[in-house]
């Protein structure tokens, strides 16, 4: 039990959001790859879009990271151009709550209802990192990148997803998923 405890804390000192990374610090492809794996929010929800997608199974295990790439390039390619969205840190927090308590209970829902909430929380994932992330020069290959890093984490959670069913594995999942999602409420109270 001190395992699952221990596991779940020592994610919550690390930055909660990602979104304070400067242009010029994500200017290069290394950085705009390393983006995605330096906040808990956007790591514990990319991770949780890969472990519900192999709990779903069958061809959920690669159209919920596709529809999530898809949508996230969306949110990105709109904050590129200027269009703005309300409320983008909550309805991070608020997919950062959703997928913890998916991985947390272990929870299968209706197919059309997760892809809505994957949907909603790649739109804001996009928009928030597309207007920090993605100005200025050589945006194409940063976005690549960027996105390579994010389908590398769904498929690190895919395998997490996988191996659940070991008890080890599983207590330090389903932890895991607690620890987002309290900080995902954590985050909508204080938003």
């Amino acid at each position: 039990m001190y395992r699952i405890f221990l596991s779940s804390t020592l994610l919550l000192p690390l930055p909660v959001l990602a979104h304070g990374m400067t242009a010029e610090a994500a200017a290069g492809l290394f950085g705009a790859f390393m983006h995605p794996l330096s906040g808990f929010d956007h790591l514990a929800v990319m991770l949780g879009v890969g472990i519900c997608a192999a709990w779903q199974g069958g061809t959920w295990r690669w159209r919920l990271p596709v529809i999530f790439l898809a949508a996230m390039s969306v949110g990105a390619l709109a904050a590129m151009g200027g269009i703005a969205a309300p409320a983008v840190e909550l309805g991070i927090a608020a997919s950062l709550m959703l997928a913890g308590l998916a991985v947390a209970l272990h929870w299968r829902p209706w197919p059309a209802a997760l892809v809505a909430a994957i949907i909603g929380g790649a739109l804001c994932h996009g928009h928030a990192h597309g207007s920090e992330l993605l100005l200025g020069a050589a945006t194409q290959p940063r976005f690549a990148a960027f996105l390579a890093a994010t389908a590398l984490l769904h498929g690190a959670g895919l395998i997490l997803g996988v191996n659940a069913r070991r008890p080890v594995v599983g207590k330090a999942v389903h932890g895991a998923g607690a620890a987002a999602a309290a900080a995902g409420a954590w985050l909508l109270v204080v938003a």
